[in-house]
């Protein structure tokens, strides 16, 4: 158990490096890098102001072409829980923390630099290349600690839910 929790600690604070030959992980480090130096968020169109007020009240699946603002949507979305979340957590309720889901590693560091620019919050981004599949609880504790939002692929928040290291009742979004 200590060898394991030394590793552990040692693969969060010292990520791997990249390869020089591995070109697609290189751009995926410019990506996170050089995305989102400006907001997104200028003037939401009406069918992007009607997904959120409908989103706000029920579960919804908005299935629109790329570039036509799901992202700005999630954002939109996003803010008005953190918004709710931050009025818990001044009555003194349980911390609760938003997932924001993706499907490629190249996506979590895409969408965590749009949602930092964008939420004025702390957002983190997890993949399994930083060895979720030997972190234990006290790692999540921490992220979940200083962070309003974490960016993720569905499987590393699936083994998370998995293992218990983070409850249902603590997810807010």
């Amino acid at each position: 158990r200590s060898y394991l929790r030394t590793q552990e600690i040692i693969a969060i604070k010292n990520p791997k490096k990249v390869a020089p030959e591995l070109e697609n992980q290189q751009s995926v480090r410019w990506l996170a890098n050089n995305t989102g130096a400006g907001q997104i968020i200028s003037t939401p169109r009406e069918y992007q102001i009607e997904l959120f007020e409908k989103a706000k009240e029920e579960n919804i699946i908005a299935v629109l072409d790329t570039g036509s603002g799901k992202t700005l949507i999630a954002v939109l979305l996003l803010q008005h829980v953190i918004n709710e979340e931050l009025e818990r957590r001044a009555k003194g309720m349980e911390k609760k923390i938003s997932f924001f889901l993706v499907d490629s590693v190249a996506l979590v560091f895409q969408q965590a630099a749009v949602l930092r620019c964008n939420l004025g919050q702390n957002v983190a981004q997890i993949c399994g290349e930083m060895g979720t599949d030997r972190w234990s609880k006290e790692p999540w504790i921490e992220y979940m600690e200083n962070n309003m939002v974490i960016v993720l692929t569905a499987e590393v928040l699936y083994q998370c839910l998995h293992h218990s290291y983070i409850k249902m009742s603590q997810i807010s979004l």
